[in-house]
């Protein structure tokens, strides 16, 4: 006994010592540690201030965004002027050229109209024969055509009564087999019931015989594990009397409980055997039953078939007997009606006589009218070019000059031009270099193990202390547990040295049989003395590898709460999500703004905005605001019109379609938009 507890005690101590040797390793290498921490939390800091400065950046040209905006739109609007102006110059010394010759034009048609007018006075009296004579022949093509097309209704009508006489024989047929089919098919339905019954029963004794086989299992385990301990246990007791078992009674009592054994297997095994003849037949009484539900449909499709049959039957025949009393009968009168084609032809003729009298005003009309509609045109064209005339000559030529002087000069946006001078000069003052800011940021990517080790230095630092008081303690305890073996051991040597003196001095067998008994009393308790502090050791030793399983699960804890909150950093707002916006943004707008121009004249621009500065103090918050602006400047979105809110949901929806495309590889071929505002 105290061989084996100094072993086990030495073990333990082996692994504490082992454990701080690895934690003195990385204590050894403390100032190294230290040395690489600091120069991450160095570069880190450094890192913080380069983003400092990209954000001031960042914020400065979104600050200089809206006067670059007013700036663009005020230079848009007077090279549209301009070019306005130069259009407006060229159609002013174009129309004077074409003013001499539409005026020669006027004079021309005004006296070929004079000339139709005589002719078409000669022929009215013409006229109104020729438009009785038409009407009435209209009347009688209007008749026939009613009479053909009721004509064309009765044929079809014919043809469809053929077809429901062959119809009516393929129904009666349909009819017959589905009341055949009918037949059989209550006779299958009434052969399967009687099985049904047997069925039940046959799941009734499954359920049974699968509710035994558990507690047999159990019963043959329980046997199992007392014949396992009758036959390893030398000093084991009877388990029906508890008296000590000799040999030939432990054989009498293995063989029972072997028998008692069999006897279970056998019934399991037999239960098994019948379970899977139920099993077999409870399979084919499913397969036989499972056919009911299908014949049921069958016999409900049969019905319905049959009185479908039967409904359309009716119906043929009824149609057939409607037709033979009217529908021939109004057929014969129309083939008759149209066979006459007499009056007809009479009205035609005198038609086409009087036309041909009332042809040359049909013919003079239309020179008339289309003589007087370019006449027209020619005086509304001459009244545009005066006009045109005076208006360039008025205003048109001053406004010009003045735009060509503004963009000559560069007059334009004085304002938004010096506020964006500053703002320039303020972006310059801030040394932002995105270069080193990048080199920066490779450097605290490469430190980033310094984070970790820095940790493991503070766990083993940690960890040293509780160590070496537990390697002390656990010393004391294998010094403590040596003694009490020790005392233990010769407490044993001296009872049985007295029991050796009582057997060779006394001769009263009952006192040394109950010393003999008083003895091994104490041995037993001696025994599970020994036992209770070999517990207590393996005690420690489970204590200490729980200490050592969670102080790794404790490091990697920690290990994944920095990389989760760096992820968490990574995925909000100011993280991944918002560089892929930035990125999205500018490229967006320019698309917006360029479709804006061609849709509104360089008229209306809009403005993404991604940050604004916070009332409460003085930070930046991140956002997403539009801002639009036209000719008179930004305005909320409420305020523009319902057309101008369309051209800005349009300009950007297709932007945003475009971008989308672009970065799948595609085409942007057809857009189809459900709501157009919003």
């Amino acid at each position: 006994l105290q061989q084996d507890g100094s072993g086990e005690g030495g073990q333990q101590q082996q692994q504490r010592q082992q454990e701080r040797d690895g934690y003195t390793t990385i204590l050894a290498a403390a100032t190294a540690i230290e040395a690489e921490f600091a120069a991450w939390q160095a570069a880190d800091r450094e890192l913080q201030g380069w983003q400092d400065k990209a954000d001031q950046a960042y914020q400065l040209q979104q600050q200089k965004r809206p006067f670059e905006l007013t700036i663009t739109q005020t230079r848009s609007r007077l090279e549209q002027q301009q070019r306005q102006g130069q259009a407006q110059a060229a159609q002013v010394a174009e129309a004077a050229s074409e003013r001499v010759q539409i005026a020669a034009k006027i004079a021309a048609g005004q006296a070929q109209l004079a000339q139709l007018e005589g002719e078409m006075a000669a022929l009215t009296a013409q006229e109104q024969a020729y438009q009785e004579a038409r009407l009435a022949l209209q009347q009688l093509e209007s008749e026939r055509r009613l009479w053909a097309q009721e004509q064309q209704q009765l044929t079809r009508q014919r043809q469809q009564v053929g077809r429901w006489q062959e119809e009516e024989t393929a129904v009666s047929q349909n009819l017959t087999a589905a009341n055949q089919r009918l037949i059989e098919l209550a006779a299958q339905l009434g052969a399967i019931g009687s099985q049904s019954q047997r069925h039940a029963a046959a799941l009734a004794e499954r359920d049974s015989v699968q509710a035994e086989q558990p507690r047999l299992r159990e019963q043959m385990n329980k046997l199992k594990e007392r014949l396992d301990r009758l036959s390893e246990e030398a000093g084991s007791s009877c388990p029906l009397c508890g008296q000590p078992l000799t040999a030939s009674h432990r054989q009498e009592v293995l063989a029972e409980l072997q028998q008692d054994g069999e006897e279970l297997a056998a019934r399991f095994r037999d239960n098994k055997k019948r379970l899977a003849d139920l099993q077999s037949e409870i399979n084919q009484l499913q397969a036989t039953l499972q056919e009911t539900p299908r014949l049921e449909r069958e016999q409900q499709t049969q019905q319905q078939r049959l009185a479908q049959a039967e409904a359309r039957l009716t119906e043929i025949r009824q149609a057939v007997t409607d037709w033979e009393a009217a529908g021939a009968v109004r057929l014969a009168e129309l083939d008759k009606l149209l066979g006459d084609e007499t009056a007809i032809s009479a009205q035609k003729q005198q038609v086409a006589t009087l036309e041909t009298a009332v042809g040359r005003k049909t013919t003079l009309e239309k020179a008339r009218q289309t003589g007087q509609r370019t006449l027209s045109a020619h005086e509304a064209r001459l009244g545009e070019i005066d006009r045109l005339t005076a208006a360039w000559e008025g205003e048109g030529a001053a406004a010009l000059a003045e735009v060509v002087r503004q963009l000559a000069r560069g007059d334009f946006a004085a304002e938004a031009q010096a506020t964006l001078a500053q703002l320039e000069a303020q972006t310059a003052a801030v040394g932002y270099d995105a270069a080193a800011h990048e080199a920066v940021r490779q450097r605290v990517k490469g430190l980033q193990t310094a984070v970790s080790r820095h940790q493991e230095l503070r766990q083993a630092e940690a960890a040293v202390k509780p160590l070496e008081d537990a390697l002390a303690d656990l010393g004391q305890r294998l010094t403590e547990q040596a003694e009490l073996v020790e005392t233990l051991a010769g407490q044993q040597e001296t009872a049985v040295a007295h029991l050796e003196s009582l057997r060779a001095n006394s001769s009263d067998r009952r006192a040394i049989e109950d010393e003999v008994f008083r003895l091994r009393e104490v041995q037993i308790s001696i025994n599970r003395r020994v036992g209770a502090a070999q517990q207590l050791v393996g005690v420690l030793d489970d204590l200490r590898r729980q200490q050592g399983q969670l102080q790794t699960e404790r490091a990697a804890l920690t290990q994944r709460v920095q990389r989760l909150a760096l992820l968490e950093k990574a995925c909000g707002r100011g993280g991944v999500q918002a560089l892929l916006i930035e990125q999205a943004l500018p490229d967006i707008e320019d698309r917006a703004n360029e479709l804006l121009e061609r849709l509104t004249g360089s008229e209306m621009r809009i403005l993404f905005e991604t940050q604004k500065q916070l009332k409460s103090r003085d930070a930046v918050a991140e956002t997403l605001d539009i801002r639009i602006s036209d000719s008179a400047g930004e305005r909320p979105y409420d305020n523009f019109s319902g057309g101008e809110q369309f051209r800005v949901n349009f300009a950007i929806r297709l932007a945003l379609s475009q971008l989308l495309a672009k970065r799948a590889g595609a085409r942007l071929q057809t857009l189809v938009i459900d709501e157009g505002f919003g």
